[in-house]
């Protein structure tokens, strides 16, 4: 959250010196029915406070924001889920407030009003005197999590979050790129994250730290590490290549990598013998140390997600891609719920730019039950749209309900069949939209990652 990030030393700084309202020294505890008017619009929300709750101490708080199934108005409904269903099963289990507001329907938390809601009704918490030390985004904070100690709670949270979003400032200041082995690099993190590993409930048994941080740079700095040569590299065929060349060719590749992963080199011995498989991707010797180097470093990594890459990598070397079923048709309630403009969208990331060279087509789109109208046009390899307006000298134009369109996409009918029941009328050239989704791709459930592509898309 960007405002939650800007906002919150103030909210500490200034928070703490409101003093205590009146609410407070009433003591009331468990689940507490909240109402925030925030520019000019009232907003329901829980606050949950413990039965021991005593304004003689600063007590931590955690900011829990729901999932989109618990959007809406009536204050409660986020409460049913994640942490709420924790303190229902045993309220002694949450040692701190738990401020619980509520997204409205169709808007985001990331969204500024949202955003902004949340930090007030935080605030409120904090007049209270406590401490804000964690946002559970979703609800997720396990039961198991929930039986955390005070200080645990207090700590190792916050640090694990300031840890991440500060690791910018590091960057920038100590000329870190994304490409380095952040947090191992940075002199000024290393007490502090020896700290957070002590810690279990703010280990990266799902995440990673390391990976956190590259995808932070990469969010407000972009890809580009400064270093020239990351500028425009050679694609990995070609650079496996060389660099099969440069040091010695396959056998010599191999029986270095041999000697380092019998010293438990791993990192290295996989970036090196990658390209060897990208170069030779045939070499059998080559895939199977490879596949064994990926096994070992999925053994060892303690990020879930980062031990399914690496066994997943592995089991591609051995056995190839996996025999995936087709991919099925789209329901047609996924569809229904999607906006027409989504659907022009899909058509123009599938579009294959070179096989719509020198092509221009205009179609015009209206339909009946939504009453909207589009123009659709493919010109320059590039397929945009225009809503709200129809060209005057279109290919072709087609009129139909929206549902229609979604039968058609999901599959239960076909566009000629539609036509023959009446449900699509058509002017000037039909055929313009056949040319049209001829140059469609059609994308491969599975291809490969750690070797070079031999599925091609159609």
């Amino acid at each position: 959250m960007a405002v939650f990030s800007r906002l919150l030393p103030l909210l500490l700084f200034f928070g703490l010196l409101i003093p205590v309202p009146a609410d407070a020294k009433k003591h009331e505890t468990g689940f507490l029915d909240r109402t925030i008017s925030f520019q000019a619009v009232n907003y329901k929300y829980q606050v949950f406070v413990p039965e021991d709750w005593t304004p003689h101490q600063k007590w931590p708080i955690i900011l829990a924001l729901h999932g989109a199934g618990e959007r809406g108005d009536d204050g409660v409904l986020q409460t049913d889920v994640g942490i709420g269903t924790v303190i229902r099963t045993n309220r002694s289990a949450i040692r701190a407030i738990v401020v619980m507001p509520q997204c409205r329907k169709n808007l985001w938390w990331n969204q500024p009003t949202m955003d902004e809601l949340a930090i007030v009704a935080l605030a409120v918490a904090v007049s209270i005197g406590m401490i804000p030390v964690a946002c559970a985004i979703g609800g997720t904070v396990t039961e198991t999590q929930a039986g955390t100690t005070h200080a645990e709670l207090g700590q190792a949270p916050a640090a694990a979050g300031n840890s991440s979003v500060s690791a910018l400032a590091v960057i920038g200041t100590e000329g870190v790129a994304i490409s380095d082995d952040y947090p191992r690099v940075s002199p000024h993190t290393t007490s502090q994250q020896a700290g957070i590993d002590g810690a279990w409930h703010a280990r990266g048994y799902y995440g990673h730290i390391r990976h956190n941080v590259k995808a932070i740079y990469q969010k407000y700095l972009g890809w580009y590490d400064a270093n020239p040569v990351n500028l425009d590299p050679l694609p990995p065929v070609e650079a496996g290549k060389k660099f099969v060349e440069y040091m010695g060719g396959a056998d010599a590749i191999l029986a270095r990598a041999a000697r380092d992963f019998a010293k438990g080199e791993f990192r290295f011995v996989a970036q090196a013998v990658s390209h060897l498989v990208f170069a030779e991707p045939d070499n059998q010797a080559a895939r199977a140390l490879l596949a064994d180097t990926f096994e070992q470093l999925g053994y060892a990594a303690e990020s879930a997600t980062w031990r399914n890459a690496y066994l997943f990598g592995a089991q591609e070397l051995r056995q190839g891609m996996p025999k995936a079923p087709p991919r099925p048709p789209m329901p047609r309630e996924t569809l229904a719920a999607l906006r027409t403009e989504q659907l022009w969208d899909v058509l123009g990331v599938r579009l294959n730019g070179p096989k719509a060279e020198g092509k221009h087509i205009v179609l015009n789109w209206s339909f009946t039950d939504t009453n909207e109208n589009f123009v659709l046009t493919l010109e320059n390899c590039a397929l945009t749209y225009i809503a709200g307006a129809q060209a005057a000298a279109a290919d072709a134009g087609f009129t139909l309900a929206r549902r229609t369109l979604d039968e058609v996409i999901a599959k239960l009918t076909t566009f000629p069949e539609a036509v023959a029941n009446g449900k699509i009328k058509s002017t000037g050239n039909a055929m313009r939209l056949a040319e049209l989704m001829a140059l469609m791709d059609e994308f491969p459930r599975m291809f490969e990652i750690v070797e070079p592509k031999r599925v091609v898309v159609t």
